[in-house]
């Protein structure tokens, strides 16, 4: 049960609000264009094997699978950082994330790089399934990047921890919200009560 509450955590009452308030969501149409302006760093938050068949053209694959550890909690801030220079990303640049569609691969990649202290993250409306139906560039070939420096600045508000997520519970003015798949969230080990 500890181990959802920790999963749970992130994305509870961290990711879904500033998602949801759209303002840093973007039509795929937008995303192409400033990709071939060379003004964003495209990023796939598909599964490895899944950008291996087809992803957005000029778009890197980062899988947040890969930037947690067992319980899935995210590995320490440093690795973090090697992790995301080696692939060429940069804390100054504006990042724009795409996944499948379901926004959950994007949304936590937006969390994560919104608590290293990375400005500038948008979010692909629709995902690859927007990205297909318009009819924009993909291929099968991986973008090469060139390694940079990635500093973080972690933002300790963008982490909820499990004294805050008990004190929303016993109050009215939180709402918690699990945004996991029904399957997850009935799931034997259990949810966060209420």
């Amino acid at each position: 049960m500890k181990t959802h509450y920790k999963s749970a955590l992130i994305l509870l009452l961290a990711v879904f609000p500033l998602i949801l308030s759209g303002q840093d969501i973007i039509p795929a149409k937008d995303a192409s264009v400033l990709n071939k302006k060379g003004e964003i760093i495209l990023i796939s938050a598909r599964p490895a094997a899944d950008y291996a068949k087809v992803h957005a053209f000029g778009s890197i694959n980062i899988d947040p699978a890969t930037l947690v550890d067992g319980n899935q909690m995210l590995k320490p801030v440093s690795e973090l950082s090697s992790i995301l220079g080696s692939k060429g990303i940069s804390d100054n640049r504006h990042l724009v994330i795409y996944d499948e569609g379901s926004m959950k691969g994007s949304g936590r990649l937006y969390w994560t790089f919104k608590y290293l202290g990375v400005d500038k993250v948008s979010v692909v409306d629709g995902g690859m399934k927007s990205w297909r139906i318009n009819r924009l560039p993909v291929t099968k070939n991986p973008t090469i990047t060139k390694k940079t420096t990635f500093t973080s600045s972690v933002k300790k508000q963008y982490l909820a921890d499990f004294n805050m997520v008990n004190t929303a519970l016993k109050s009215s003015g939180y709402s918690i919200l699990d945004v996991r798949s029904p399957a997850e969230f009935n799931d034997p080990a259990g949810h966060i009560p209420g």
